[in-house]
């Protein structure tokens, strides 16, 4: 059961080359990078509804999920396939939460001192917090980026995973990934997201 968890949550919280984006000049952003960067940091209340497709090896298989952020409150629940129920993490900058579909709930101080203790590993939910936004995280070191024509982030890679951003779906005006993926070793994580909504 320990095992289905770590899968589901590294593949909700952490992934798959594909497009050729036009790459950035001198890796610095320009004004319209920067007023694209400006307005997602700034989308801090938020839900998305979508679906994860994970891959290691010859392995792999797809779930829901859901992931509500309020400032940085966060709550994430993926739906396990073969109605094998639902997991939760919740928590903020002090606290995190793990809910098993058994009911069974652990807590630490830190997510990854949390998902260490009980899974065996840990992943960058801070960098996760940002990526699932199509931008990279400003407090990691950020390289081999690439942007398009309209100063979106398509590619870059961070704290050893590659970020790719495959499409993107307007809400009021701004642009937020559709179609993204995540890549680290020999794990590939899809995701798609089917809905973004202000909170």
């Amino acid at each position: 059961m320990k095992a289905i968890l770590g899968v589901f949550i590294m593949t909700l919280l952490t992934g798959c080359t594909g497009l050729a984006p036009k790459q950035s000049k001198a890796g610095k952003p320009s004004s319209i990078d920067q007023s694209h960067s400006v307005r997602v940091s700034s989308f801090e209340n938020w839900r998305l509804v979508g679906r994860i497709g994970l891959q290691r090896g010859s392995k792999g298989f797809s779930a829901g999920f859901r992931w509500r952020q309020v400032g940085r409150e966060y709550e994430i629940w993926v739906t396990a396939p073969l109605n094998r129920g639902t997991y939760r993490l919740e928590g903020d900058e002090q606290r995190a939460e793990l809910r098993l579909p058994s009911g069974e709930t652990f807590s630490a101080t830190q997510p990854e001192a949390l998902m260490l203790q009980h899974l065996g590993w840990f992943i960058p939910l801070n960098g996760t917090h940002y990526w699932i936004r199509g931008i990279p995280d400003p407090a990691i070191p950020i390289s081999q980026e690439n942007l398009d024509r309209l100063g979106r982030w398509t590619d870059f890679q961070q704290d050893l995973w590659r970020v790719n951003i495959f499409e993107y779906m307007s809400l009021d005006e701004l642009d937020l990934p559709e179609r993204l993926s995540f890549v680290r070793d020999d794990l590939k994580v899809r995701i798609v997201i089917k809905q973004w909504e202000r909170r």
